[in-house]
């Protein structure tokens, strides 16, 4: 028999697949375990994993094909460490607790950032909970967002981060 040639396939599946990449994603953000770019802002600073990042924001997997570095620094200029940390928790979790005090900044924050499953989603929600139209770029296309390289392990955002904010000084006084 040895020696014979099959078209037999076989389909192997992991049950439980999603569910355990999902706690090594808890673990893995949890620990910091090997982490391999750091995100830096105004107030702190994040360990995170490109593929994560990548794989939950356009933004940060833009930056990292443009910047391929071993271990990169992003410099996210005046968004506070509590949003981003907020924020990263979502891409590690897929949830997060968000006080509503807060809930529009980082929205706004999740959609600069092109964040999948909160960027534009998250807005138009609160908008029309509001009742207030906002009007914002096409998805992917915000010109205030452009990364820059700084330095070979270090990347910029050169994000103007309080022109972002006017959509949510909009909503604050119609609320």
């Amino acid at each position: 028999m040895q020696g014979l040639v099959s078209d037999k396939t076989f389909h192997l599946k992991w049950n439980n697949h999603l569910q355990n990449l999902s706690q090594l994603f808890t673990t893995i953000y949890s620990s910091s375990a090997l982490a391999d770019v750091t995100l830096s802002c105004r107030d702190g600073t994040l360990k995170a994993h490109k593929l994560v990042l990548s794989a939950c924001s356009p933004y940060f997997e833009q930056i990292f094909k443009d910047n391929p570095c071993q271990h990169p620094i992003v410099i996210l200029k005046g968004i506070p460490f509590s949003e981003i940390n907020l924020l990263v928790e979502f891409m590690y979790k897929g949830s997060v607790d968000v006080q509503e005090l807060d809930l529009q900044s980082l929205m706004h924050t999740a959609s600069e950032l092109e964040i999948r499953g909160l960027a534009y989603e998250a807005r138009d929600n609160a908008a029309q909970l509001l009742n207030v139209n906002l009007e914002y770029p096409a998805y992917g296309q915000n010109a205030t967002s452009t990364p820059t390289a700084a330095t070979s392990a270090t990347v910029s955002t050169s994000q103007t981060y309080p022109q972002a904010r006017t959509d949510v000084e909009r909503l604050k006084q119609v609320s």
